[in-house]
């Protein structure tokens, strides 16, 4: 049996560990951070913020409509919901 310390199997791995480990543990957080956040934002779909779903647009749109067959007058009927700065509520 060979005797090689495993410093030996590794020059570059095992005089720059302690120095190799900063950066992956950096990477790593980074990974679990962005999931974490990304689990967040997925958490609560109807917040009303501009990644959430527009459940107001949508309901409004199923008012008017079931209220259009109804035939109800149009005075009746509710106008749909604009778009805020580009974004749905």
């Amino acid at each position: 049996m060979n005797n090689i310390k495993l410093i030996d199997s590794y020059p570059f791995i095992g005089k720059h560990f302690v120095w190799l480990s900063i950066p992956f543990s950096v990477v790593a957080s980074w990974v679990f951070h962005t999931m974490e956040s990304i689990g967040r934002t997925g958490e609560n779909p109807f917040d009303g913020t501009a990644n959430d779903v527009p459940i107001t647009t949508m309901s409004r749109g199923i008012e008017i409509d079931l209220r259009e067959m109804l035939d109800e007058p149009s005075e009746n009927i509710p106008k749909p919901i604009k778009a805020k700065y580009d974004t749905e509520m």
